[in-house]
């Protein structure tokens, strides 16, 4: 019943006192010694330490790219997995960007239920195995099902996920999207595609208003060109980004380029 954060970061061997407390309440970053001297007080065995240092450099880490690496690496622990799998496929649905393509392919008239044609209508090309790899993933979100006849249709449901593993898979999502993108600039001819942008200095008291407008115009282009009746033909990928290409120079930067 005594035990304090004082005990803790003494049998830690912790110069400061409180260093516990402000790493408990994220005012403090563990590092390698750190990690070690924690996992030697809590007695965590090989296993069970292998997966502290994980998660600490998981919640620690600066970049998506950095979190990824991470979280794959937790994956590896099958407790973790067998506690987060419907977490785990929330994080599949954004981190490989044709599995999000399948469900709109699977709108379109011509769509067959076999992963080997998904693999090859896809561009670029995945292999088979990945396509019925995403097909599970969208069963098991609840986002396609099959109909009376045995055929896969689409579902309305939505994909709910934390916020944690939501900032991570978007993250993710937007980057082999960016990718696709830089690939279309090479291999799509011009007729199908479009990947114009303009610079401009404005005031940051308006970029609020200017991300509102791409919103919007979002919406519209979903209600004119994805609306029922429409004729569904190909998949397409339409990225916006807005984005600094300089420092603030009124003088009062505001900007959290952490978050």
């Amino acid at each position: 019943k005594k035990f304090s954060y004082r005990t803790f970061s003494r049998l830690a061997g912790f110069s400061s006192p409180n260093f516990y407390k402000l790493a408990a309440d994220g005012k403090r970053n563990l590092s390698a010694e750190s990690i070690q001297k924690f996992i030697q007080v809590l007695k965590l065995k090989r296993r069970e330490a292998s997966f502290f240092e994980i998660l600490v450099l998981f919640n620690q880490a600066k970049s998506p790219s950095e979190k990824s690496r991470f979280w794959q690496k937790m994956q590896k622990f099958k407790a973790y997995r067998d506690a987060h799998l419907l977490q785990d496929d929330q994080m599949a649905y954004y981190s490989h960007w044709y599995i999000v393509a399948i469900r709109e392919l699977i709108q379109t008239p011509k769509f067959r239920n076999d992963p080997q044609w998904i693999g090859d209508v896809l561009t670029p090309n995945i292999t088979a195995r990945q396509a019925e790899q995403a097909l599970e993933v969208l069963e098991r979100l609840g986002l396609i099902k099959k109909s009376g006849d045995g055929k896969i249709i689409s579902t309305d449901k939505m994909v709910a996920t934390t916020h944690e593993v939501q900032s991570l898979a978007v993250a993710q999502f937007h980057t082999e999207m960016m990718d696709r993108a830089k690939e279309a600039l090479e291999k799509i001819p011009s007729s199908l595609r479009d990947l114009t942008s303009v610079t401009l200095a404005v005031e940051e008291s308006k970029v609020e208003a200017m991300k509102t407008r791409i919103s919007e115009m979002r919406k519209e282009l979903l209600a004119r060109f994805d609306a029922e009746g429409n004729k569904r033909e190909r998949v397409f990928q339409m990225n916006f980004h807005l984005f600094p290409l300089s420092k603030n120079l009124s003088g009062e930067e505001s900007e959290d380029l952490d978050s």
